[in-house]
């Protein structure tokens, strides 16, 4: 699966060039590489600095809320009624990328109801209603 440039060495040092061997073949075994880079790393590449971390930073926000905003709706067209605490509840539970803020997703319903996704109830408050 691995190449791995000094094979006599069984561990792998930081500073040691490892690569996929695309010929590995086997039927038992499925890998998915997914890379991942840090938030740092990506600000780093692009040109670096402190303006590029906090451009960064408001991408990952951007592209929470949009997940946050997914899921919700997602949840509301099968429920179509769901109380508000409940609804926190089931969002984050179902949202596993990241850790979600209820404050974060209190704001993205907010936003929802402003765009006419969703409506609070008439004679409660604290429901709300997916509107289609």
């Amino acid at each position: 699966m691995l190449l791995k440039e000094n094979l006599k060495v069984p561990k792998f040092k930081p500073e040691e060039k490892i690569s996929i061997n695309p010929k590995f073949v086997s039927n038992n075994i499925r890998v998915a590489v997914i890379p991942q880079a840090s938030t740092a790393k990506m600000a780093a590449g692009s040109g670096g600095g402190a303006a590029s971390v906090a451009d960064v930073d408001s991408e990952v926000v951007k592209e929470r809320s949009q997940v946050i905003e997914a899921v919700t709706v997602r949840i509301m067209k099968a429920r179509k009624t769901e109380s508000f605490g409940e609804l926190i509840n089931a969002v984050i539970r179902q949202i596993s990328m990241f850790q979600a803020d209820p404050a974060m997703i209190k704001n993205r319903f907010e936003s929802l109801i402003e765009r006419e996704y969703l409506e609070r109830a008439p004679n409660d408050r604290g429901k709300l209603i997916y509107k289609p």
